[in-house]
């Protein structure tokens, strides 16, 4: 009886630790396929992020340099255009127009100094010296030791050519440091560091002291035992100029994501890279509280067996306690994270939202458009929504989509919202089981992606739209059937306010033109420059002759007006031409009537308008 007894409780204890032998290696199991899923989460994520990062860092450089350019390119214009090109008028112009434009130091080289240097040059200035000589504007090569505190600068010189031939340079420098050191650009897992890469694979870095040096990128890979398979991937992206992310292990398990963006200049590459830790160190600091819990539970079930009721419960108040935490968490942060459930419809976010924008709940059903007290969405962006939930359930594991929505802050505007989103699936189904995403305010870069759109359409001189602008806007309203008049206004006899008072006299003429035309027209009608001394504009709606013909002698008299210091006895004269919009017309068709109508004003005397008609031209 006894020997049975002791059999039937060994067997009891052998059970027992095999249960608790399969329970821990199904619990282990489990926890290590989480945690890669939420580490391939973060990671898919921090990629994007520094993909995005990388990018903007090379639009900053690349807007620097077109900067330039286009300053450098519209004051080698002028020069070329004047009557006089002798070295101390250009000097009084440069400074002038520096003073006016705020840009900055801008350098005049005659054709004769860049001769007496060429002995010097090395074959790439050689070659930038030809370009110059075809008219091409040049982005120079990284100079060593000429920034102000002994770092890199490279410049970007243009032309000036008179009959062909170079008489001059006009150079400005940029810091080449903007190449190099932190990115400046803020991911989720911090700053990265950026570097530049030449074609060759030259690699410049700044060293501990702010000293610039250049290392040869392929080695320094190899010294730090990356495998070569990895190297030869880099060193396809650089070759190619793609756009691209690239992990570079090394050992000891180190390594870090890198992202290569070509700047359009010099065969540079923009070299921007994060170690893996930081992004490795955010999922770890998640899970690693998760682990403690399952060690813990797979010890209680070893000393107390049979009390698993009491540590089911104990295990919900730490789940509990985990939800209050991460809740705390997030009321902390600027990003608003939602969850959207297939099953069930519903749809949640962390609490910080209600500190941003006047969401009534945090966790609602919602089943479609206008459902679950989604009025902070704007009217327009309310059905993307629907689509991108639908969306959601479509996307490929591990597939992650974003996109771009307005919804109603706190502080009476809409934000632009970015949101970033991926979804989880059974994994015995298949099915969509739930989304998860993040939503980012990117109001600031909406603006600045706005005020480049605008700078982008306006002609410098006057702000008033350029004539691509112009066109462009215009050939849209008269496709939607848009009617109206166009007026073409061409300054009289505008050379010789150049000739005798200077293209900066000349210049403060034009702008006093397009205030004065903005003044006489509605904001609704557009106003633009479409060449040297001629301006256009569009009045929308307008139907009666008569009110036409007010508004043209309106332009004459307010022309007329017209005083500058810079103009002493000069009277500023205009002539003006005018046609009606017809039936499937477009804008050359437009304006080739409206410029004949000028014309005829220019034959009939200057200082008057003409109105077009089919059966010739009447003032």
């Amino acid at each position: 009886m006894d020997r049975r007894k002791k059999r039937h409780v060994g067997w009891t204890i052998g059970l027992f630790l095999a249960f608790l032998l399969l329970a821990a290696v199904l619990m282990s199991g489990l926890f290590a396929g989480y945690r890669a899923r939420v580490q391939k989460l973060f990671v898919d994520m921090a990629v994007q992020d520094m993909r995005g990062s990388a990018m903007a860092r090379r639009q900053v450089v690349q807007a620097d340099i077109d900067d330039a350019t286009d300053t450098l390119q519209s004051m080698a214009a002028a020069i070329q255009t004047a009557d006089s090109a002798d070295r101390a008028w250009i000097d009084r112009y440069i400074s002038a127009v520096r003073g006016e434009q705020g840009s900055g130091a801008v350098t005049y080289l005659t054709a004769e100094e860049l001769a007496a240097g060429a002995a010097d040059y090395t074959p790439q200035e050689q070659e930038g010296l030809e370009e110059l000589r075809r008219g091409q504007t040049v982005v120079t090569p990284l100079y060593a030791g000429r920034g102000e505190a002994g770092g890199y600068t490279f410049y970007v010189a243009a032309a000036v050519l008179r009959q062909g031939q170079l008489t001059g340079v006009l150079y400005c420098s940029i810091c080449g440091e903007m190449l190099t050191g932190p990115t400046g650009e803020k991911t989720i897992y911090g700053a990265g560091e950026s570097y530049l890469v030449y074609g060759s694979g030259t690699l410049v870095v700044l060293a501990g002291d702010g000293a610039p040096r250049e290392l040869d990128l392929v080695a320094e890979l190899r010294r730090q035992q990356v495998p070569d398979e990895q190297v030869a991937q880099l060193q396809a992206a650089l070759e190619s100029g793609e756009s691209t992310v690239v992990r570079i292990a090394q050992p000891g398990g180190q390594g870090s994501y890198v992202a290569v963006e070509d700047l359009g200049y010099n065969g540079w590459r923009l070299f921007c890279c994060m170690r893996t830790t930081r992004m490795t160190g955010h999922p770890t600091a998640i899970l690693r509280y998760t682990v403690i819990l399952a060690v813990a539970l797979i010890a209680l079930l070893a000393l107390l067996g049979g009390v698993g009721v009491w540590l089911f419960w104990g295990q919900r108040r730490r789940l509990r306690m985990e939800e209050e935490r991460y809740a705390l968490l997030a009321r902390f942060s600027d990003t608003v994270l939602l969850e959207y459930d297939h099953r069930d419809k519903t749809l949640q976010f962390t609490p910080n939202v209600q500190n941003q924008f006047a969401v009534a709940q945090l966790n609602m059903r919602y089943t479609g458009r206008g459902q679950g007290g989604l009025s902070v969405l704007h009217p327009q962006d309310a059905v993307l929504l629907d689509s991108l939930l639908k969306k959601a359930a479509s996307l490929a594991p591990g597939q992650n989509d974003s996109c771009q929505l307005r919804m109603w802050g706190r502080d009476g505007r809409y934000h632009w919202m970015r949101c970033q989103y991926q979804t989880l699936y059974d994994a015995r189904t298949g099915r969509p089981e739930r989304s998860i995403g993040k939503l980012m305010d990117i109001s600031e870069q909406k603006r600045k992606e706005e005020a480049l759109r605008r700078r982008s359409a306006l002609d410098r001189a006057t702000s008033t739209f350029n004539k691509a602008a112009l066109e462009e806007q215009v050939g849209e309203l008269l496709q939607g059937g848009t009617k109206g008049f166009l007026f073409m206004i061409d300054l009289d006899d505008f050379k010789r306010v150049n000739d005798c008072c200077g293209h900066a006299a000349g210049d403060a003429l034009l702008r006093a033109v397009g205030t004065g035309l903005r003044h006489c027209f509605r904001q609704e009608d557009m106003v633009g420059r479409v060449g040297g001394d001629e301006f256009a504009v569009f009045m929308v709606g307008a139907h009666s002759d008569e009110i036409v013909q007010r508004r043209a002698a309106r332009i004459i008299s307010s022309i007329s007006t017209i005083h500058l210091p810079d103009l002493p006895g000069h009277a500023v004269t205009a002539s003006v031409g005018v046609a009606r919009t017809a039936d499937r017309d477009d804008y050359q068709a437009l304006y080739g009537r409206a410029d004949q109508a000028m014309y005829r004003a220019k034959r009939g005397g200057k200082n008057r308008f003409c109105l077009y008609r089919d059966t010739g031209e009447t003032e």
